[in-house]
Order: C-alpha cells, then sequence, then structure tokens
C-alpha cells in the first residue's frame, strides 16, 4: 500500500510530456527519420517476399525429390547464425529468435501448400 508521503513523491517525480511537436526543426527532423523508417520497412517486406519467392522454388524442389518440408539441422543453423549475426549488430538474443522463428514457420506454410497442390 502506498502511504501518503510516498504519493506525494511519486507525484512530485511525474513529468508530463507534451503529445504534440511544438518546435518545426524537431518536426521537420521526426518526419523525416519516420520517412526512413517506413522506406526501410518498405524493404524489409520486400526482401521478405523474394526470400519466400526462394522457399517456393526448394519447396517444389523438395516435393519432387520426396524430401520433407521441415528439416531441424538446416533450421537450427540458420538460427544461430542469425542470432550471433543480430547479437554482433546489437540486436538482442529473443528478438532474432522470435523474427527467424516466425520467417520459418511462413516458410513451412508456403512449402506445405507447394505439397498439398
Amino acid at each position: 500500500q502506498v502511504t501518503p508521503e510516498i504519493f506525494r513523491q511519486i507525484i512530485q517525480r511525474l513529468v508530463v510530456r507534451e503529445k504534440k511537436f511544438r518546435e518545426s526543426k524537431f518536426s521537420e527532423l521526426l518526419a523525416s527519420l519516420r520517412s526512413q523508417i517506413d522506406n526501410m520497412d518498405i524493404r524489409l517486406i520486400e526482401n521478405l517476399n523474394e526470400r519466400m519467392e526462394i522457399v517456393g522454388t526448394i519447396g517444389k524442389l523438395k516435393k519432387e525429390n520426396n524430401v520433407a518440408v521441415f528439416q531441424q539441422e538446416r533450421f537450427s543453423e540458420i538460427l544461430e547464425k542469425m542470432i550471433m549475426h543480430g547479437e554482433l549488430s546489437g540486436l538482442s538474443h529473443d528478438f532474432i529468435n522470435s523474427i527467424f522463428k516466425e520467417i520459418h514457420l511462413e516458410s513451412i506454410r508456403i512449402q506445405e501448400n507447394i505439397f498439398n497442390s
């Protein structure tokens, strides 16, 4: 439970921040940075799409050669390599792990669709 004294201290430490930007230079810089992020996000989607096209080609090859969709060794190899690269780039293990697990799930979904068609 919070005592009146601790509540007073909490209130004194509160910092009210602005919701809108007042300075035009700040607003312009923020807009420019956000635009750069938007462009990177578009490239990220384009790269993921290109990756999934290759995944589809691999799926067709696996189907033609009666090879299972899921290859644990390959996934472990990719995940280990990408986590190491991500950490060297300053990204957290958990972040890279979750991204590549999602990419892998989508890759499996694409290849399973190929096997079932």
